[in-house]
């Protein structure tokens, strides 16, 4: 149940997000006590435009923490004045 429900996020069909030019990942890259950390990747080019400078507990643990940043980026994507 678990699987169909990730296919169905993952091909769009509980898509809330609007398109943008950035997506929000997280990975693991920290020691094994604070293993993941977040990064802001522009779509297009595949490039790294933010990342965390800690890592954290857990997955929802930085995805919460990157959610400011990509919210900012996005802002300022769609109102660069």
């Amino acid at each position: 149940m678990l699987f169909l429900f990730k296919r169905q996020c993952r091909d769009g069909l509980f898509s809330r997000m609007p398109e943008t030019s950035y997506k929000l990942t997280v990975s693991r890259r920290g020691t094994p006590g604070l293993p993941f950390g977040w990064e802001v990747i522009e779509v297009a080019t595949a490039k790294e435009v933010a990342r965390s400078s800690q890592t954290f507990r857990s997955r929802g643990e930085a995805n919460a923490a990157g959610v400011p940043t990509l919210d900012a980026l996005q802002a300022e994507e769609h109102d660069p004045s």
